[in-house]
Formats: C-alpha cells, structure tokens, sequence
C-alpha cells in the first residue's frame, strides 16, 4: 500500500515490516499463523517519527488487514488446517508435510 509520508507519521520500516508479516501469514494459508499474525498486528504499536506515515491511513490499512485475517481465521479451510497442525503436532507445516503426516496415521 501506497502511503502519504507526513511531518509527523508512523516509522515507515516498523509499519513496513509489520504489515508485510500479516500479508505473508494470509497468503500461507496457515491459520494458527493468521491468528498469530492478527494477535499481533492488533497489539501494535508505531513510533511516531518525523517524515513518516500517515497515522490515519495506516491505522485503517491495520484494521482491513487484522479484518482478513479475522475472516481466514474464522473460515472452515482455516479451521481444519488449524485443527490438523495441532492434532499432528506440527510447527508451521508446508500442505506436503501435514499430508504426509495425515498418510501415516492411516497406515498404522
């Protein structure tokens, strides 16, 4: 997203940086990391700098991300992959790896 850089605005890097989290956890599809990337983006908080980002824009560019984050997270694709990485006690697997995980519980 295109920011207004203003007089006094949000650091751009912290922004930058955090935003790009969220969108990186929504397009993994991964929805333990969704919700962990909404806990986050909600919970944060941009230092105030000179030459920085509009607060107003990025406060709302904030509350659409954390908006389709909420939505995945609350989704039945993101639910069941969720429920799968728990139940097979994995961490931040690829859709190869919980299939694979999937396939050997069958076989026993």
């Amino acid at each position: 997203m295109d920011f207004v850089m203003v007089l006094r605005g949000y650091d751009r890097n912290e922004v930058d940086s955090a935003l790009e989290r969220a969108e990186k956890a929504l397009a993994s599809g991964d929805g333990a990391r969704c919700r962990v990337a909404r806990d986050k983006l909600r919970g944060a908080s941009f230092t105030v700098v000179l030459r920085g980002y509009d607060r107003r824009q990025v406060e709302s560019a904030v509350h659409g991300l954390a908006l389709k984050l909420d939505a995945f997270t609350a989704s039945p694709t993101g639910d069941l992959r969720t429920t799968l990485v728990t139940l097979l006690g994995l961490s931040e697997p690829s859709d190869e790896q919980i299939i694979d995980a999937v396939k050997r519980l069958q076989d026993r």
